[in-house]
Protein backbone atom coordinates (compact mmCIF):
# COMPACT_ATOMS: atom_id res chain seq x y z
CA UNK A 1 0.00 0.00 0.00
CA UNK A 2 1.75 3.17 -1.26
CA UNK A 3 1.66 6.03 2.09
CA UNK A 4 -0.86 9.07 1.41
CA UNK A 5 2.29 11.65 0.94
CA UNK A 6 3.25 9.51 -2.09
CA UNK A 7 -0.01 9.23 -3.10
CA UNK A 8 -0.99 13.43 -2.94
CA UNK A 9 2.60 14.22 -4.08
CA UNK A 10 1.86 11.72 -7.80
CA UNK A 11 -1.71 13.60 -8.14
CA UNK A 12 -0.78 17.15 -7.15
CA UNK A 13 3.08 17.49 -7.32
CA UNK A 14 3.33 21.57 -7.36
CA UNK A 15 0.88 22.00 -4.74
CA UNK A 16 2.02 23.52 -1.42
CA UNK A 17 2.32 21.28 1.62
CA UNK A 18 3.80 23.57 3.52
CA UNK A 19 4.14 27.03 4.11
CA UNK A 20 5.00 29.83 6.75
CA UNK A 21 1.63 31.28 8.38
CA UNK A 22 4.26 33.92 9.49
CA UNK A 23 6.91 34.99 6.18
CA UNK A 24 8.47 37.53 8.13
CA UNK A 25 9.66 35.16 11.40
CA UNK A 26 9.78 32.18 8.72
CA UNK A 27 11.95 33.20 5.68
CA UNK A 28 11.60 29.26 3.96
CA UNK A 29 10.04 29.43 1.00
CA UNK A 30 6.76 26.90 0.73
CA UNK A 31 7.77 23.25 -0.06
CA UNK A 32 5.54 21.64 -2.69
CA UNK A 33 4.00 17.85 -2.58
CA UNK A 34 6.68 16.51 -4.30
CA UNK A 35 9.62 18.36 -2.54
CA UNK A 36 8.25 17.00 1.15
CA UNK A 37 7.78 13.63 -0.89
CA UNK A 38 11.40 13.70 -1.63
CA UNK A 39 12.58 14.86 1.41
CA UNK A 40 10.70 12.40 3.47
CA UNK A 41 12.39 9.41 1.26
CA UNK A 42 15.83 10.68 1.81
CA UNK A 43 15.88 11.05 4.96
CA UNK A 44 13.96 7.22 5.45
CA UNK A 45 16.46 5.80 3.53
CA UNK A 46 19.11 7.33 6.11
CA UNK A 47 17.39 6.03 8.57
CA UNK A 48 17.42 2.78 6.78
CA UNK A 49 20.90 2.63 6.38
CA UNK A 50 21.72 3.32 9.97
CA UNK A 51 19.51 0.55 10.66
CA UNK A 52 16.31 2.39 11.60
CA UNK A 53 13.95 -0.47 10.87
CA UNK A 54 9.87 0.28 10.19
CA UNK A 55 8.74 -0.83 13.70
CA UNK A 56 11.41 0.95 15.55
CA UNK A 57 10.96 3.77 18.06
CA UNK A 58 12.16 6.41 17.64
CA UNK A 59 12.86 10.00 19.02
CA UNK A 60 13.17 13.41 18.16
CA UNK A 61 14.63 16.01 19.48
CA UNK A 62 14.14 19.54 18.24
CA UNK A 63 13.97 23.08 19.04
CA UNK A 64 10.08 24.51 19.63
CA UNK A 65 10.34 26.99 16.62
Amino acid sequence: MRDWLTARADATPEATAIAASDPDRFADTPVSYADLDDRVETLAGRLASAGVGVDDPLAICAGAR
